[in-house]
């Protein structure tokens, strides 16, 4: 019922949308009327063969229905039963009896509300001329002059009204777009500024100490004396790592700023996936790898989302089991399968406690089709994504 109500809707000139079903309803009576009363007062009081009456009324009262969709056709269908009416009346008034002048009100405001104002404006003129033309030709009378103004004044007036309002409604139509896009370029605006703002705070914060650790790391053999050959290689190894994470940190930034080249600079992927198992050894984490050649390649959404997924389950592992042997795996069959597994005794803290990383995961996971699950199994702790191969 809801389906037809909105096509219903959709199917009305602008001005009467709000209305609805009862937009049809009250004009389908208007028209049922007007032919009712068109072919009964054309046969009997304007002296109309029935047939001519029957077709005059069809044509005044079923062409606003088809300039609905229609404008010009019903428009000349109309105009034709002006002509018919006039041409085969021959009781007062004449040329354009009252129906007439009804059908004829009630088309120009349809043609007004559905179409460009010159179509209703030349069937105005077209009707009102042709009666003129019918009347000076057929059989010319004071009485007609009469009828002939009153039609033309009170269609021409109904006519106006008509385009006036359409251009009011159109006008409010473009103010209230204007100011719906004004109200969107402001959001964006706002967004780019508070884009603007957290970049600013990571780049304080968190860029500015992770400069310190680098630059810590790489004078630690020049500070302090007697280092050992396995120090050495140790701080060497924080130095590396540091600059890469302020190098992804660099990016992030730039894409917070709007930067393009950021934006589209190479993301970390599936491919990376072994320099991070690489980093994790370094540190004395006992992780094993075992990851599946994928043909062709996910896409850099996906890829991304796995590398960061993996990122932060071996944080998690460094931080609350970092004695645990860990495994992590890249299933490829109809869905890319992430497992990162650890077995062995965590620390007092449980993973993730008051923090957002299993949250987070869950949410890159959502945002590329993919789903996430996190939790205790014997022994350890399990990370399973799983991804879709073919998502953008």
């Amino acid at each position: 019922m809801t389906r037809a109500n909105d096509a219903a809707r959709a199917a009305l000139p602008a001005p009467l949308r709000g209305l609805g079903m009862w937009a049809w309803v009250i004009a389908g009576v208007f028209l049922l009327t007007l032919f009712v009363l068109g072919l009964a007062l054309g046969s009997m009081v304007h002296g109309m063969p029935l047939g001519a009456a029957l077709i005059a009324t069809l044509l005044l009262t079923g062409s606003i229905v088809v300039a609905l969709e229609r404008p010009v056709t019903g428009a000349v269908l109309h105009v034709a039963g002006v002509f018919t009416t006039a041409l085969f009346s021959t009781g007062e008034p004449w040329p354009a009896p009252v129906v007439t002048i009804l059908a004829l009100v009630a088309m120009l405001l349809v043609l007004a509300t559905v179409t460009r104002w010159w179509v209703s404006v030349g069937t105005w003129a077209v009707a009102c001329l042709g009666l003129v033309v019918i009347a000076g030709t057929t059989r010319p009378a004071d009485d007609a002059v009469g009828n002939l103004i009153v039609t033309a004044s009170v269609t021409l007036a109904t006519l106006s009204i008509g385009l006036l309002l359409m251009a009011w409604s159109r006008a409010s139509t473009d103010l209230d777009e204007a100011r719906f896009e004004a109200q969107q370029e402001h959001a964006a605006r706002a967004w780019a500024e508070e884009r603007a703002r957290v970049a600013r705070e990571m780049h304080d914060v968190v860029a500015h100490s992770m400069s310190i650790v680098h630059m810590r790391a790489t004078s630690a053999k020049y500070r302090v004396p007697a280092l050992s050959d396995a120090a050495v290689a140790e701080f060497d190894g924080i130095a590396v790592q540091a600059r890469e994470a302020l190098g992804e940190m660099r990016g992030v930034l730039g894409v917070l700023r709007g930067d393009d080249v950021a934006q589209f600079a190479p993301q970390p992927g599936i491919a990376q996936l072994l320099e991070l198992v690489d980093g994790a050894r370094a540190a004395e984490i006992d992780l094993s790898a075992r990851i599946d050649t994928i043909e062709p390649n996910p896409p850099e959404s996906v890829q991304l989302a796995l590398y960061r997924v993996a990122q932060e389950a071996v944080a998690n592992i460094a931080r609350h089991a970092p004695s645990a042997t860990a495994c992590l795996t890249v299933e490829a069959g109809e869905h890319v399968v992430l497992t990162i597994t650890s077995r062995g005794a965590p620390s007092a803290e449980a993973p993730d406690r008051g923090g957002s990383g299993i949250r987070g995961m869950i949410e890159r996971m959502t945002a590329i089709g993919g789903t996430l699950t996190a939790g205790p199994v014997p022994g350890g702790f399990e990370v399973v994504a799983t991804a879709p191969r073919g998502t953008a």
